[in-house]
C-alpha cells in the first residue's frame, strides 16, 4: 500500500472486507445448497459456512476426516471451494481490479487491465491448467483408475488448485505415485 489518508484506508478496508464476505457468502450458500441434500440443516449451514470461509482463506480445513475425497465427483463442491481458493489466492487487488474491468466493459467503456493483474491471472491459470493437465496424465491409470473421466478430470483440476496453497483434497494422498507426489 501507499501512503493514503485514513479516510481512504478505511474505505479499502470497507470494500475489502464486504468483498470478503460476499465471496464466502455466496459460496457457503451455494454449498449449503448441496450438503442440505444430506445433512440436517443446522449442520448443512455449518459445514458450508466452515469450508467457504476455510477454502477463501486458503487455509485447507476441513471437517470431513477423508478432507473432501468423499466429494470427488461433486462438481458442486469441487468447482466451489477451487472457485473461493482462487479468488482467495489471487489477492483483493487483483480480484478488484477484475471487478472493475467487467462493470467498465458492461457500460460499453474501455479497461486495461495492469501488469500485476495480468501477470497474477496468467500464472494463475498456466499452474491451474497445466497442474491439472500433468496429474491427470500421471495418475489416470493409477491413482484417478477408479475415477469417471469426468470425475478424474474434475479431481485434477480441483488438485492443482489446491496443492498451491489451500491442502484439501478430493483423492487419497497416500495413493498417488512418486511422479505426482
Amino acid at each position: 500500500f501507499s501512503p493514503r489518508p485514513l479516510d481512504e484506508l478505511r474505505g479499502l478496508l470497507r470494500l475489502i472486507f464486504l468483498f470478503t464476505f460476499i465471496i464466502e457468502a455466496c459460496g457457503a450458500l451455494i454449498l449449503l445448497l448441496h450438503w442440505s441434500q444430506y445433512y440436517d440443516l443446522s449442520r448443512a449451514l455449518y459445514l458450508s459456512i466452515f469450508h467457504s470461509i476455510s477454502a477463501f482463506c486458503n487455509a485447507g480445513f476441513s471437517l470431513f476426516p477423508d478432507s473432501l475425497v468423499r466429494f470427488h465427483d461433486s462438481y458442486t463442491v469441487g468447482l466451489t471451494i477451487a472457485f473461493l481458493i482462487v479468488l482467495g489466492g489471487i489477492g483483493f487487488p487483483a480480484a478488484n481490479e477484475m471487478v472493475e474491468v467487467v462493470k467498465k466493459k458492461v457500460k460499453g467503456g474501455r479497461a486495461k487491465v495492469s501488469l500485476h493483474s495480468r501477470l497474477v491471472l496468467i500464472t494463475t491459470l498456466i499452474l491451474i491448467v497445466g497442474g491439472a493437465v500433468i496429474l491427470y496424465g500421471i495418475e489416470y491409470n493409477d491413482a484417478l483408475d477408479h475415477y469417471s473421466v469426468p470425475g478424474g478430470i474434475l479431481t485434477a483440476l480441483f488438485q492443482a488448485v489446491t496443492a498451491r496453497t489451500a491442502g484439501f483434497n478430493t483423492v487419497d494422498i497416500a495413493s498417488l505415485t512418486n511422479a505426482s507426489l
